[in-house]
């Protein structure tokens, strides 16, 4: 298994998590939020065939990939959308409501 190579942007209203992902149908992930950590999970199988007179090839590619992150902020998971294009995913999931950020004063 082989983990997924993701950024994490911490955006004002929202959290924007891009997971690389080239060679991977849709069908082929999955994306779960789960107290305030993603994880991706995407599953793989081809396999290749051919045959030319007494020349036969079959090739069989099988991958998994998995990475679980937490993020920096309360979201909203029911409100999560997510978009596969040109083997990057990107999935968009607006802050929390009743948690924003603040900036706190350092005094002294």
């Amino acid at each position: 298994m082989q983990p997924v190579s993701i950024d994490v942007l911490d955006r004002e209203n929202d959290l924007c998590v891009r997971a690389e992902l080239p060679g991977y149908r849709k069908e082929d992930i999955d994306v779960s939020l789960l107290n305030n950590t993603i994880t991706i999970k995407a599953n793989m199988s081809k396999e290749d065939e051919s045959s030319e007179g007494d020349y036969h090839r079959r090739e069989i590619f099988r991958g998994y990939v998995s990475r679980t992150e937490g993020l920096p902020a309360d979201v909203e998971v029911d409100q999560a959308k997510a978009e596969l294009k040109d083997g990057v995913l990107e999935v968009i999931i607006p802050k929390s409501k009743r948690s924003p950020r603040q900036q706190v004063e350092i005094s002294g």
